[in-house]
C-alpha cells in the first residue's frame, strides 16, 4: 500500500469530493485523501493482487477448495474507492496528476481492506496446501469405502486421484489407472485385499522394522532415533524470503543476493510452491522494456518465471506477482535460488521490499 502512516487526527470536514491539481511540493499524509503518488502506489500493488487472485484461484478450482472469501476481500478494494466517490474505472486512468478528496477516513479504510486480503490469502493458500498433501497421500494405501464395485464413482474426481485403491463393499479390490480416468480390477475375494488377522491367537515373534520391506505403516505419529517425530501436521514447511539489498540487473544473469533457499528433499514427489512479488524500478532506457526472471537448483536452471515484467514508466516502482512450483528434485540437500537479467534490454533494480515464500510439500 502507499508510504503513508496511515494514521490522521482531524476535525470534522466535507464529505463533498474535491478534486485538486496536486501541488510538486507537497506532501499531505491526512488518511481523507489519496495523492497522485498514492493512487499510482495503490494500482500498483492492486494489479500485482489480481495477478495472484489469477493464480490463487487457478488452482483452487484444481484442488476443489474454495476461494470466494479471498475473493471477495480482493473486491473489497474497488468498493471501498467506489463507495467513497473514486470513479469506477480508477484502475485503469490513476495516477491522473490530481490529489482526491475529501473522503473520510479513506487511507484508514484501505488499510484494513489490504490487511483483509493478505489474511485471506494466507488461508486459502493453507488450504490448498493441505488439500494437496491429502491427496498426496490418498494413493499410498488401500481404501474401505462405503460404495459397492457396480456403484463405483465417475472418473476423473480429485477424491480419486490416480494409484487410488479401493475395497468395496461387496468385497472387491479395485485402483484408478495411471491417467486417473478409469477403475482396474485388481482382485476378487470373500474378504477384500486383506483377510483377518487375530492377534489375540497367534504368536508373532522376530518383528521389527527391518523385517519390514514393503507395505504401509498407519500411525498417528511416527519417532526417530534422534528424538524428532513426524506426523500429518510437519509435512507443510514454508520459508519467507526478501532480497538481502537493493540488486541492480543487466544484460548478465545473476543470483539476486538473498533471495535463495536451502532445502532437504525428502523424496522425488516433494513439491516446492513459490509466492510473492517482486518490487522493482527502471530509472534510464525505453518503458516497456521486457526482463527475465529464473529458478535456479544448484546453480542449473529450473524454471523460467512464467511471465515477463515490462516497466510501463521509468523511475516508478512497480510490483509483480511471482508463482510457481519445482517439482521432481533428487533426494538430498540442494539450494534454489531466484535468478534475473534484463533481457538484452535496459538495465534495472529489485528492490529489497520484494518478498517471496517457499512452500515445501512432502
Amino acid at each position: 500500500m502507499p508510504d503513508s502512516a496511515w494514521t490522521e487526527t482531524g476535525s470534522s470536514i466535507s464529505l463533498v469530493p474535491v478534486t485538486s491539481t496536486i501541488d510538486p511540493g507537497s506532501n499531505s499524509t491526512n488518511v481523507n485523501y489519496l495523492t497522485n503518488s498514492y493512487k499510482a502506489a495503490l494500482m500498483q500493488q492492486y494489479a500485482g493482487e489480481l495477478a495472484m487472485k489469477t493464480s490463487l484461484d487457478s488452482l483452487a478450482a484444481t484442488w476443489t477448495v474454495s476461494s470466494a472469501a479471498y475473493d471477495s476481500s480482493v473486491a473489497a478494494i474497488n468498493a471501498t474507492l467506489v463507495n467513497a466517490g473514486a470513479p469506477s474505472n480508477w484502475a485503469t486512468i490513476w495516477p491522473d496528476g490530481t490529489t482526491s478528496g475529501p473522503w473520510a477516513g479513506i487511507q484508514t479504510a484501505l488499510s484494513g481492506d489490504w490487511a483483509a486480503i493478505a489474511t485471506q490469502r494466507t488461508t486459502l493458500q493453507a488450504a490448498i496446501s493441505a488439500t494437496q498433501a491429502i491427496v498426496s497421500s490418498a494413493s499410498a494405501q488401500p481404501h474401505i469405502v462405503s460404495w459397492a464395485y457396480a456403484s463405483k464413482p465417475a472418473l476423473p474426481s480429485s477424491s480419486y486421484p490416480a494409484g487410488y485403491y479401493a475395497i468395496t463393499s461387496d468385497f472387491r479390490t479395485v485402483q484408478v489407472n495411471a491417467a486417473g480416468t478409469a477403475w482396474v480390477d485388481i482382485l476378487i475375494s470373500a474378504k477384500g485385499l486383506f483377510g483377518t488377522l487375530d492377534a489375540a491367537t497367534i504368536s508373532v515373534i522376530n518383528l521389527n522394522a527391518s523385517n519390514i520391506a514393503t507395505g504401509t505403516l498407519s500411525a498417528s505419529m511416527v519417532l526417530f532415533p534422534d528424538g524428532t517425530q513426524l506426523s500429518t501436521a510437519n509435512r507443510v514447511t514454508t520459508a519467507f524470503k526478501q532480497p538481502s539489498a537493493d540488486t541492480a540487473v543487466s544484460a548478465s544473469t545473476i543470483v539476486i543476493p538473498g533471495w535463495s533457499w536451502p532445502v532437504t528433499v525428502h523424496s522425488a514427489n516433494d513439491v516446492f510452491n513459490f509466492f510473492g512479488a517482486l518490487t522493482a524500478e527502471q530509472t534510464s532506457g525505453t518503458t516497456n522494456s521486457p526482463v527475465n526472471f529464473y529458478f535456479y537448483v544448484d546453480g542449473v536452471f529450473a524454471n523460467s518465471y512464467p511471465c515477463v515484467p515490462r516497466f510501463p514508466t521509468l523511475s516508478t516502482w512497480y510490483v509483480f506477482p511471482i508463482s510457481a512450483t519445482i517439482a521432481g528434485l533428487s533426494t538430498g540437500a540442494h539450494t534454489i535460488a531466484i535468478y534475473a537479467n534484463c533481457n538484452n534490454s535496459y538495465p534495472f533494480t529489485v528492490k529489497m521490499e520484494s518478498r517471496v515464500t517457499c512452500q515445501q510439500i512432502y
